[in-house]
């Protein structure tokens, strides 16, 4: 497979025309040529992709049109990771940042989905990871702090999901970890503090829910309010 790549703001290219807004609808390599600015989103909608990054930065990352696909992100900032009502996604990222979105990871109505690699940080605007409502989901290999500036570090909606790594901060605008109506979910790994700011501040909330865990070297649990 030969590498295509993603370059803007050039009219001729070898191989792929413009990628504004770009469509990936078939297998292979991508190296992302320049830097494509937040506005600038990748839609997947084959299988066996691989994005290979050098450093730069794009938009958001969505998986589309079908299940079952195995994606490699490799060297790369991008503004937010979306899985919309699909399910059984293998998602590798190694050396990968999100950063900028509404969502650092989202995941709507998508079961069985696996994310695995090396994530040095996971931040969004609203939402640091936000599961609704999803089963059996993975997230690994989260090695840094996980942010949802404005409402809530993690928030789940669902049962058996589970996101782990070495996890050095969660914190939420509200809550920093919020578990709504699911069972047997885990986070661990967290080795730091867990932060829930503003005036309905918790710093870990569990609303009907059993047999959830969540575990690691937790230095401080903060609520504004609770």
């Amino acid at each position: 497979m030969n590498p295509k790549l993603l370059i803007l703001g050039l009219i001729l290219m070898i191989g792929i025309c413009g990628v504004y807004g770009m469509d990936i609808t078939s297998s292979g390599v991508y190296v992302v040529g320049s830097d494509i600015n937040e506005n600038e989103d990748v839609n997947i909608k084959a299988d066996n992709v691989a994005i290979i990054g050098d450093n730069k930065q794009i938009g958001i990352v969505f998986i589309k049109k079908s299940d079952l696909k195995n994606i490699t992100i490799i060297d790369l900032t991008i503004k937010e990771l979306s899985i919309n009502n699909y399910d059984n996604n293998r998602i590798n990222l190694n050396n990968v940042a999100i950063s900028g979105g509404t969502y650092g990871i989202y995941i709507y109505r998508g079961s069985e989905n696996k994310i695995s690699g090396n994530i040095s940080k996971v931040y969004g605007e609203q939402y640091g990871i936000y599961i609704y409502p999803g089963n059996n989901n993975t997230i690994e290999g989260v090695n840094g702090e996980i942010t949802g500036n404005t409402d809530k570090g993690i928030y789940i909606y669902g049962s058996e999901n589970k996101i782990s790594g070495n996890i050095s901060k969660v914190y939420g605008g509200q809550r920093g970890i919020y578990i709504d109506t699911g069972n047997n979910n885990t986070i661990e790994g967290v080795n730091g503090e867990i932060t829930g700011n503003g005036n309905d501040g918790y710093g870990i909330s569990i609303h009907l829910g059993s047999e959830n865990k969540i575990s690691g070297n937790i230095s401080k649990v903060y609520g504004e309010q609770y």
